[in-house]
This record gives structure tokens, C-alpha cells and sequence, in this order.
């Protein structure tokens, strides 16, 4: 009897044993299933700094000024008064064209109007008697009166001679067509001997000024409500919308141009999504010419204060919005963001992030909304 119950007293003790033991497994396990949950994530803090947005575009170099010059009146060229090619100034003689017969036309003007100099002469002595004999009654009152009007018509058609002569003036100036701008002169259409016509068609050459010179910079849609605003800025602060354009040939190395922003197109190409900036540049060094194709860098906006984000830490969620993962209490916290634009390797956040929010930027693909993780600071932002 004294066995058996040492027996069961064995069995016992045995099976507390194997119950305590259980107790201490789970303990364990619930403490290794948290640590396990704990997920390490790397975050950059939210922070606002200063930011000056270069972008790169295409752009398409003009002549600051283009002038086709045609004959203003009709004839024969005798001579081309330039060389192709070379710079021309406002006013220089291009082409001379026959004149012959427009001066002749001056000279028969001229004759005209001596002719009616000496009718006005005749007329106002005429006048000046009946003025004198009236009063006395030595000629009639119809006598007067048609001296008087004889005075009158004598000094219109004076006028009119002068105006003949003026306007043959005017086409014998036309004989000699002229630089209308200063510019380097293109190709000749015609040659010595050409018949031209008035306000013709076809221009005899082509005048271009390049100094300065304009480049129209394309530039997408999404720019222009930034792009106007850092004009009104300048504005605002009293500058002049000045901007450095580097400009590109063909894969050199770009080259720095000082320009003046003078104008920005009101409308979007709904073809291309796009509008235009016309700059002008110096170009004393003649380097680009009209109709070339450049890559231009120029500063489209000027920001006090900007919030950028690592483009790693944005993801699109299925309806395409842009979003990021916050740690908040230790916590995974989903934010929608609105983005404008890739700044290098990050993102321009326009809304929906604070100063002091800790952004996942490392280990995104191992969380979930609510799970809980340890922040860590990543440095290499």
C-alpha cells in the first residue's frame, strides 16, 4: 500500500512538472510572436527648404526680328547693291530698279505744279485789284466776286500739283528698295534684269537680326501655372523676369546664356500638351542661328519653401492617386499626397504632408495599414 501511493505521488509531481514547463513555452513564444510583429522601417522626416527647379526642353531658335522685303513699285532690277550673306543696316540700299519712267513722271509733276505757281500769282494779283476798285465801284460786284474765286480755285489747284509732286517723289524712292531692319541678308531670288512687280508675292531676300536672337522653349502644361508664378514673383519683387538659359548643340557641353523671358504663351497646344516661352538671349558670338534645335536648362520656378520626398517612398494605389506610408505612434499610417513634378530622385509633394512626418522610404514592401514598426532614420536622403 505504501508503494502504490508513492507510486501516484510520482505521477503527480510528473505531471505539474510537464504543466509548468508548458507555461513557460508559451510565455516565450508570445514574446518572440510581438518582437517578430515589430517591423524595422526606414523614414525620412518631413522637412521644408528653399528650392530652385531647373527643367530641360527642347527648344527652337528665331530671328528676334524677320523682315521680307519686296518692291514697293514695279520695273526692271539694274543692280544688286549687296553681297549675300553679309549684314546689312537699316536703311542701306539692296536693289536699284529702273526708274526712268518715275522721273520722268517727277519732272512733268514739277512742271505742273511751276505752272500752277505762276495761275496763283496771275489770280491773286486779279483779287487784289478788284479788291482795291470795289470800294471805288469801278468794276461790278460779279467782277469782284469771280476774282475772289478765280484766287480760290488757283490756290487748290496748287495743292493738287503739290501733292502730284510729292507722290512722284515717293515713287522714285521706291526705285531704290532699302534695308527695312538691320540684319544679315539671306539669298538674292532675283538677279540684274528681273522684272518685279509692287507688293509682289515672292520676297527679293530675306533679313534676319540675331542679336539679340529668340529661342521658343517648349515646355509641357503641368509647368505653366508654376512656370507664371515664378514670373509674378519676380515681378512682385521688382526684377525683371531674367532667367540663365544653358543652352546644348548637339551633345556638347552646354553653354550659359543671360535671357529675358519675353513672352509666355496664354493657350496649350491641345496637339502637343504644351505652350511656349520665348527668351531672348545674346548672341553677339553669332554661335546659334535661326531654325536650329537646342537643349535648353533654365529656372522654372523659385520655391521659399518646398517639400520633396524620396521617389522610393511614393507608391500609386489602384486608382493611380499617389501615396505614402507614416509611421504615427509606432504605427503604419496610409497618406494620399498630390505630387507635381520629379526633382532628381524625388518627388515635389504640392499637399498632404506635414513638417515632422516620417516617411517610409525603406522596407514598404513588409507593411501593411496599422501594423506596428521601429522608425528608423534613414540618411542617405
Amino acid at each position: 500500500m505504501k508503494q502504490k501511493n508513492t507510486a501516484l505521488s510520482l505521477v503527480a509531481i510528473g505531471v505539474v512538472s510537464l504543466i509548468g514547463l508548458s507555461g513557460c513555452d508559451d510565455g516565450r513564444n508570445e514574446g518572440g510572436a510581438r518582437a517578430a510583429q515589430t517591423v524595422e522601417v526606414g523614414v525620412v522626416t518631413v522637412t521644408e527648404k528653399p528650392l530652385q527647379i531647373e527643367t530641360v526642353h527642347s527648344g527652337r531658335v528665331r530671328a528676334s526680328k524677320l523682315a521680307e522685303v519686296r518692291p514697293q513699285a514695279g520695273g526692271i532690277i539694274k543692280k544688286r547693291l549687296f553681297d549675300e550673306g553679309s549684314f546689312v543696316k537699316a536703311g542701306q540700299p539692296l536693289y536699284q530698279i529702273d526708274d526712268a519712267q518715275s522721273r520722268a513722271a517727277l519732272m512733268t509733276a514739277k512742271a505742273t505744279q511751276k505752272k500752277a505757281e505762276s495761275a496763283l500769282k496771275v489770280a491773286s494779283d486779279k483779287a487784289r485789284r478788284a479788291e482795291s476798285l470795289i470800294s471805288a465801284k469801278a468794276v461790278s460786284k460779279e467782277e469782284y466776286d469771280d476774282a475772289k474765286a478765280g484766287l480760290l480755285q488757283a490756290k487748290a489747284e496748287l495743292d493738287v500739283a503739290k501733292s502730284a509732286v510729292h507722290s512722284a517723289e515717293i515713287d522714285v524712292s521706291y526705285g531704290t528698295i532699302k534695308a527695312p531692319i538691320s540684319g544679315w541678308a539671306g539669298r538674292s531670288s532675283v538677279t540684274e534684269g528681273a522684272l518685279v512687280t509692287a507688293n509682289q508675292a515672292d520676297p527679293l531676300v530675306s533679313i534676319q537680326q540675331t542679336d539679340p536672337i529668340h529661342i521658343d522653349v517648349t515646355q509641357p502644361s503641368k509647368n505653366l501655372p508654376m512656370f507664371r508664378q515664378h514670373l509674378v514673383s519676380l515681378a512682385d519683387s521688382g526684377k525683371q523676369p531674367n532667367t540663365t538659359v544653358k543652352i546644348s548643340f548637339s551633345g556638347e557641353q552646354p553653354q550659359s546664356y543671360q535671357g529675358i523671358v519675353k513672352f509666355v504663351d496664354p493657350a496649350i497646344d491641345p496637339a502637343t500638351d504644351s505652350f511656349i516661352t520665348r527668351v531672348e538671349v545674346d548672341n553677339k558670338n553669332a554661335l546659334l542661328a535661326p531654325g536650329m534645335y537646342v537643349d535648353t536648362k533654365m529656372v522654372s520656378a523659385d520655391l521659399k519653401r518646398a517639400i520633396l520626398v524620396p521617389q522610393r517612398g511614393v507608391v500609386r494605389d489602384a486608382k493611380g492617386n499617389a501615396t505614402v506610408s507614416v509611421v504615427k505612434n509606432g504605427q503604419i499610417e496610409t497618406k494620399g499626397i498630390s505630387v507635381s513634378m520629379t526633382v532628381g530622385d524625388s518627388w515635389l509633394v504640392t499637399d498632404g504632408l506635414s513638417i515632422g512626418d516620417k516617411v517610409v522610404v525603406d522596407g514598404i514592401q513588409k507593411i501593411r495599414q496599422g501594423m506596428a514598426v521601429q522608425a528608423v532614420e534613414h540618411k542617405n536622403t
